[in-house]
């Protein structure tokens, strides 16, 4: 069997779709390699100087070897395969916002030219279902869509083109995966044709609980010898919700004092400079890590005795799954799939004008009982999603021979 998987993402910033497409592909590769041929593909956008100019503001920083774009790299024990395109304000105008296209028709095409020789495409994120799409209607290749959470709770919800172009993507899919049951309900809004299924995956491999005399040694100095370590780990983006944050930190500061707890913020994004004005206004002592490269993840979570996750919405947060693994609370909103990956209904809580003093509260009580927090359920498996998986893919070409 020979699949493609494609998605579309930046190796230099291995968080979210692109933390799990990888883990995916190392799994599959060790499980499988005997049974599958596998070649993953990275879509790469080159903007047009204008586009990045005027549009994404930011310089964009591609890949290159002798003063030429690299065509595959390997990254942790995976081959990545890149494909590039061209995208400019023509395309952003006329193709994405009035037709709901994530790239021009003559650059989908040359991408499509690459698959022809698979059996079966894994896609991820909507620029690759689209492109999955067309490869099933032009070469007759099924296609399964993994859905992450931003596009269907952000994508279609930015105009009527885009919210029929994700239509038209699940309803195509010889099936689509979701990583939560919040986020199939969710796709039920767009449409109810289409199959659909739910899988949950895990943390990393490279995530679970330390000796305790090591978790010890990292609180102590990710904690600056504070008797709690309290933290927030993602992106610093306004659906995360971050600005709850210092309202939420001041409470948990006034009701156990400050000098009894350590707070930590690991990310970054254009949220951080409100963030910090924010903090500084409630008075609150944050331990600002920034960006931190994904092997150092786990000695952090380790370090913690709590993670707040307040996002506005969430597909599956693995951040959520990655905390409990390690031995951490958790506590957020109940948005999204962050009940799911909580597992407790008391450790979430309503986003209205009473949700930083109720979590506030929450955060007290979880961190002065005597309990220990729940272990995570073995469901959150990434070695039975991938066995499920290969059974799924596996089924689905049968029908097309």
């Amino acid at each position: 069997m020979k699949l493609a998987i494609i998605c579309y993402g930046n190796l230099r910033d291995m968080k979210g779709v692109m933390n799990f497409v990888h883990e995916k592909a190392r799994l599959l590769g060790l499980r499988h390699s005997g049974q599958l041929s596998i070649d993953v593909f990275l879509l790469c956008q080159i903007p047009s100087f204008l586009f990045r100019k005027l549009i994404l503001r930011k310089e964009i920083s591609l890949l290159k070897e002798k003063g030429q774009l690299v065509e595959r790299e390997v990254f942790n024990g995976v081959t990545y395969h890149y494909i590039y395109y061209k995208y400019g304000i023509y395309d952003n105008i006329f193709y994405t916002k009035r037709a709901g296209l994530p790239m021009n028709k003559g650059e989908a095409d040359a991408v499509v030219s690459n698959f022809e020789s698979y059996d079966i495409i894994a896609s991820h994120g909507v620029l690759s279902h689209y492109i999955a799409k067309k490869i099933k209607e032009k070469y007759h290749k099924p296609f399964v869509a993994t859905w992450h959470g931003s596009d269907i709770n952000v994508y279609p919800k930015r105009n009527k083109n885009q919210l029929m172009m994700v239509k038209r993507l699940i309803e195509c899919a010889d099936l689509n995966i979701f990583v939560s049951n919040a986020l199939l309900k969710a796709s039920d809004k767009i449409t109810t044709k289409g199959k659909k299924e739910v899988i949950y995956t895990g943390p990393s491999h490279i995530f679970y609980k330390y000796e305790q005399n090591k978790r010890e040694s990292l609180h102590n100095t990710l904690g600056s010898g504070k008797r709690y370590v309290i933290g927030y780990v993602g992106n610093l983006l306004p659906i995360k919700n971050v600005m709850e944050l210092p309202k939420i930190f001041g409470e948990v500061g006034r009701l156990m004092g400050p000098q009894n707890v350590q707070f930590i913020i690991v990310g970054n994004g254009p949220e951080e400079a409100e963030l910090r004005r924010a903090m500084h206004a409630y008075n609150v002592d944050v331990k600002w890590m920034g960006k931190v490269e994904p092997n150092q993840i786990p000695d952090i979570m380790n370090a913690l005795d709590l993670l707040v996750l307040p996002s506005l919405n969430e597909g599956l947060p693995l951040v959520i799954l990655e905390a409990r693994k390690c031995g951490a609370y958790v506590v957020g909103s109940d948005k999204g799939g962050i009940p799911e990956a909580i597992g407790e209904v008391r450790n979430c809580f309503r986003l209205d004008d009473e949700f930083y003093s109720r979590i506030g509260n929450r955060i007290c009580q979880l961190l002065t009982n005597d309990t220990q927090p729940a272990p995570l359920p073995d469901y959150f498996s990434w070695d039975k999603a991938i066995e499920k998986e290969v059974s799924i893919y596996q089924l689905i070409i049968s029908h097309y021979e």
